[in-house]
């Protein structure tokens, strides 16, 4: 019973922490680039925060938070069948049949 526990632990804390990992990778990539671009082109850095502001709406901000528990849900699925089939398994039978 433990490890069906310790299983779905796993499993929620990896969403949950993907779920935040990913969309602050969005935002830093998309930090850095519309810098590096405003850079390159002398454009004014007020720019970056206004790219910023247009990407981040509320719809694309949930769909990157699903879109982490999703990784993280594919990531835990071989940790947990490693753990499921760790799990020794007792027969009542074994006694009769060594």
């Amino acid at each position: 019973m433990r490890s069906y526990v310790l299983m779905a632990l796993v499993m929620l804390c990896l969403m949950a922490v993907m779920a935040l990992i990913i969309p602050f990778i969005v935002a830093v990539k998309l930090l850095l680039f519309s810098a590096i671009e405003c850079w390159l082109h002398n454009y004014r850095y007020a720019l970056v925060f206004a790219v910023m502001s247009d990407f981040f709406t509320l719809n694309k901000t949930l769909r990157l938070v699903a879109a982490g528990a999703w990784c993280g849900f594919l990531i835990s699925l071989p940790i947990c069948w490693k753990m499921w089939r760790s799990i020794t398994r007792y027969d009542p039978l074994d006694k009769y049949f060594k």
